[in-house]
C-alpha cells in the first residue's frame, strides 16, 4: 500500500479489511496496463486504493453521483470505451444480497449480458471482451 493510500484504508474494520486483501489478489490475475479495468461494486474505491490501481469515475458509481439518467450516459460510456480496447469487469457476486447499496442495477448487470464469463472467484464474476 502506498503511505499516502493508508491514510484512507487505516480506520476500515478488520473484517472489512481482509475482503479487500483478497479481492487485490483475485482482480491482479486478469489486471494489466493493457486493457480497461471495472470493479463493479460498492467497495472499488478501497479496493483500487489498496492495490495502487488508478482511481476513475467508473469506481463511485452510485446513483447519486451520476444524476439524472446516469446510469445509461455511464453504460452508453462503458460501451464505447469497450469497443475500440479491451475491457475486464470484476462484478461483485454479493450485490443482490446488498439492497442497502447505491448502485444501479442496469450497471451490474450490463457486464453479464454483453461480455463473456471468464472466471468466478469467491466475491466476483469476471467477463471480458
Amino acid at each position: 500500500i502506498k503511505d499516502n493510500n493508508y491514510l484512507y484504508l487505516r480506520n476500515i474494520p478488520i473484517d472489512f479489511y481482509n475482503y479487500i486483501i483478497n479481492s487485490n489478489n483475485d482482480i491482479t490475475e486478469y489486471s494489466n496496463d493493457n486493457q480497461y479495468l471495472f470493479i463493479i461494486s460498492p467497495d472499488s474505491y478501497f479496493i483500487k486504493l489498496y492495490s495502487n490501481l488508478k482511481i476513475n469515475k467508473y469506481d463511485l458509481l452510485m446513483n447519486g453521483n451520476m444524476g439524472y439518467n446516469g446510469s445509461k450516459k455511464t453504460i452508453k460510456e462503458i460501451n464505447n470505451i469497450c469497443k475500440k480496447n479491451k475491457c475486464i469487469f470484476y462484478v461483485k457476486n454479493s450485490y443482490y444480497h446488498d439492497k442497502s447499496n447505491q448502485f444501479d442495477y442496469n450497471i451490474y448487470k450490463y457486464p453479464s449480458n454483453n461480455y463473456k464469463f471468464i472466471k468466478d472467484y469467491k466475491f466476483y464474476k469476471v467477463y471480458g471482451n
